[in-house]
């Protein structure tokens, strides 16, 4: 049977069916936190070329910065600024299901798509955040704050 023929016998549903499938597990793969490599360190990371990067704390993006428990978003980076001052970072894509929905919130990082938690050191809080979450360095020179691996 020629290739054509066999295409036509198991149909297009069967063929699209196969598609969808392969292309979701690429899609998987490709946000998974687990399976992304970071060339510069060889350690795991979701999203290694968004960081580093600076955030201007003097100008209007980092405005929710400015207040303790605040926080932002930027280059797939949750920017916090906690409970006592200080500044963390996580990456905004869970561990759980790999959807970018992590927050800051209650002075942990939390994902409200499946209830994920995880502690400011990327510890998980419970079994949806056991996998733990990627955390980011944070420094500041005046009004710029890093956010580096």
């Amino acid at each position: 049977m020629e290739r054509k023929e066999f295409l036509k016998s198991i149909g297009a549903g069967a063929a699209m069916a196969v598609t969808f499938s392969c292309l979701g597990s690429c899609l998987r793969e490709e946000l998974d936190p687990t399976t992304a490599e970071d060339s510069s360190s060889g350690a795991n990371s979701p999203s290694s070329s968004s960081v580093p990067f600076t955030v201007d704390l003097s100008a209007s993006e980092a405005g929710k910065l400015q207040n303790n428990g605040g926080y932002i978003i930027k280059n797939n980076v949750v920017i916090a600024k906690n409970l006592e001052g200080k500044y963390v970072a996580a990456t905004v894509i869970c561990s759980h299901e790999f959807k970018k929905k992590v927050v800051f919130k209650n002075n942990e990082f939390y994902c409200g798509e499946h209830d994920a938690r995880f502690d400011q050191n990327g510890k998980g809080l419970n079994s949806k955040g056991s996998k733990g979450l990627k955390i980011y360095t944070t420094s500041i020179s005046g009004s710029i704050l890093t956010v580096s691996a």
